[in-house]
């Protein structure tokens, strides 16, 4: 559901358990949060967790949390905290209202990292320094469309979505190839291979989630403590809510 800026806001909090969290609004969050779906989505998520799909469920919750909520942070398995992400994402979805929803988030092609110094200079531009000025993502998404279209991010953007979205056929393809080298193709092309800090941090996110399933393994759930303490909520959803019904907290 999109919501009309003019007349309301998303919902940017939930409470849950006695405590409220706060979505963090900044638009890298949400960018950020809309690579981890794009990773999950198309299944390398999962490939990256050895086929264990309840791994890459796990992983792709803790994700999606900490790019989206300041702290503290909720339980990656609180329903609560997921629907208000997917509601609080959904809102700003651009589709006609008699077509299904797009799976290309509203920013369009744009890659963070890869494109970062042409967004950059397109924002000082109209005025804005992304160094200094921090967005809410509903004020960058209202920026986009009034970017210069002469400046280097917007030739790329438009070059890029012909590229992967509407590329034409012959000679129309020819001409299309002739724009991309004058601009550049490492520059129009996104970049497939992740970045180092985006390998260290999903290793970062790998890391804590196996750490979840060795305590599992240590603790038995059921009935059970493992050394340092009671096994929480948080570890017992990893295996599933039936067993964690039984858990001993």
């Amino acid at each position: 559901m999109t919501f009309n800026p003019l007349l309301s806001a998303p919902t940017t909090s939930v409470e849950t358990g006695g405590t409220v969290y706060q979505i963090d609004t900044d638009y890298r969050a949400a960018i950020k949060a809309w690579e981890t779906i794009e990773l999950y989505d198309s299944g390398e998520l999962e490939r990256k967790c050895g086929g264990d799909r309840l791994l890459a469920n796990a992983t792709f919750n803790h994700m999606l949390i900490e790019h989206l909520y300041l702290e503290p942070k909720p339980d990656i398995y609180s329903e609560q905290a997921l629907r208000l992400i997917n509601d609080y994402l959904g809102a700003f979805n651009r589709s006609a209202p008699d077509r299904k929803p797009s799976k290309m988030p509203p920013y369009g092609y744009l890659a963070i990292e890869q494109d970062s110094d042409m967004l950059y200079g397109a924002f000082l531009r109209i005025g804005i320094n992304l160094r200094k000025t921090p967005l809410t993502l509903e004020d960058f998404l209202a920026h986009l469309p009034n970017l210069p279209e002469d400046c280097e991010y917007c030739r790329v953007m438009s070059l890029r979505s012909q590229w992967y979205d509407n590329r034409p056929k012959k000679e129309a393809l020819k001409d299309l190839k002739r724009q991309i080298e004058s601009i550049g193709w490492s520059k129009v092309l996104i970049k497939t291979n992740e970045t180092e800090k985006k390998k260290e941090a999903f290793d970062k996110y790998l890391a804590e989630i196996e750490q979840l399933r060795t305590n599992i393994r240590n603790c038995k759930a059921s009935n059970q403590e493992w050394e340092g303490g009671v096994c929480s909520k948080e570890i017992c959803a990893v295996r599933g809510r039936r067993e964690r019904k039984n858990c001993k907290q």
